[in-house]
């Protein structure tokens, strides 16, 4: 995709869950994901610089889908620019254990 990426600002985040809007709980999404992978890349383990990224293309499923937490990770922006698309995304499994978004 040629987008171009924006590092998550965590604070600005954690402000944005308490919205009672579409984008509050997709905040509360984020939030779940980063803490569910320690606030660092999924990959090489960088805690700067991160961004969510679908395991397998939001294209591919239905928009209900999209901000499920099992179809998200947590990486830097360099390893997102890197695997983007790629196979290997789609075969990482996150800990599921604790992914719980609070309503």
């Amino acid at each position: 995709m040629n987008h171009k990426l924006i590092p998550i600002d965590i604070e600005k985040l954690k402000e944005s869950t308490k919205k009672e809007s579409t984008n509050g709980y997709r905040a509360r999404v984020k939030l779940a994901i980063l803490t569910r992978d320690n606030f660092k890349c999924f990959i090489c383990n960088k805690i700067d610089n991160l961004t969510i990224a679908h395991t397998i293309p939001a294209s591919k499923y239905k928009e209900v889908f999209k901000y499920k937490t099992d179809k998200c990770i947590t990486l830097c922006i360099d390893c997102h620019n890197k695997y983007e698309g790629s196979y290997m995304l789609s075969c990482i499994k996150p800990n599921f254990v604790s992914s719980k978004i609070e309503d």
